[in-house]
């Protein structure tokens, strides 16, 4: 734990399903439904579907 109470730790391994593997191996997001924890609300939250263009969109907003 570091001076600010983070957690640092390195990843040592990844597994996945063969489903969610799309032709080239790598996961496609439409077959993973991913969730995570929001402790703020203490809930879980379904993660999805794309909402932009990453490098593209935000540079209209400059």
């Amino acid at each position: 734990m570091n001076e600010d109470g983070n957690i640092i730790g390195q990843i040592l391994n990844v597994s996945v399903d063969d489903t969610i593997l799309n032709g080239e191996g790598q996961i496609d997001p439409e077959l993973f439904h991913p969730i995570s924890f929001d402790p703020a609300n203490n809930i879980y939250r379904a993660l999805g579907e794309k909402t932009g263009n990453a490098f593209w969109d935000g540079g209209r907003l400059k």
